[in-house]
């Protein structure tokens, strides 16, 4: 599932007996068609691949709400950014990354990478990560639950809901989930561009 790689068209990296591979790639090793049949026999891995295609070819307005599960949050901002890169025009990818390679407060990294002809491989220019309670656990940032309403409150609206009601008792606090996202690094993306538009010269020229 680390390994995993969407990309918006055939890999650049991969010669012509893998360029059938237009969806779902791994990096070019010796034994890539049998690490990719034996991924594919995973129920996890494609049920992974399968929901993350779906919510990437979603055409559905963006639905952001109180309501909203953190696993929603993060679909939907992997979607959201997924359309902004298909307007960029450059062939790009986005990676699952490994253990390795997340920082502490990171229990999930997407990363999307463009293209980058000069180093013939691809580079981080964004990504989305789950962050889970490690930030909030720390700076104590907390939400509460009372007996009254199952739904969470904010602690502004905790804090004015106990001055209004002082004998109101709550039930537990609990830590704030966290995604962040990075959309775009500026720099690296007119890197690509520039790039892309020397390489066209230099071949109509």
């Amino acid at each position: 599932l680390r390994d995993v790689h969407l990309k918006n068209i055939a890999d650049p990296l991969l010669d012509d007996s893998h360029k059938k591979l237009t969806e779902l790639h791994l990096p070019v090793n010796p034994t890539l068609d049998s690490v990719m049949n034996e991924r594919e026999k995973n129920p996890e891995y494609v049920e992974y691949n399968q929901r993350m295609k779906n919510v990437l070819n979603d055409q559905s307005p963006y639905k952001f709400n109180r309501t909203s599960s953190l696993d929603d949050l993060f679909l939907e901002l992997t979607r959201l950014i997924y359309r902004l890169y298909e307007n960029f025009k450059l062939p790009f990818r986005i990676r699952n990354c490994s253990a390795n390679q997340l920082q502490l407060y990171e229990a999930l990294r997407l990363q999307y990478e463009i293209y980058l002809p000069s180093s013939n491989d691809y580079v981080g220019v964004g990504s989305v990560s789950l962050l889970s309670d490690y930030v909030s656990r720390r700076l104590m940032i907390r939400y509460k639950k009372d007996r009254s309403n199952k739904g969470s409150t904010s602690k502004v609206e905790s804090k004015q809901s106990t001055i209004n009601n002082p004998n109101q008792i709550y039930t537990n606090e609990n830590h704030v989930q966290m995604i962040h996202a990075q959309f775009v690094d500026i720099d690296q993306l007119v890197k690509c561009y520039v790039e892309k538009e020397q390489r066209n010269f230099s071949q109509s020229t």
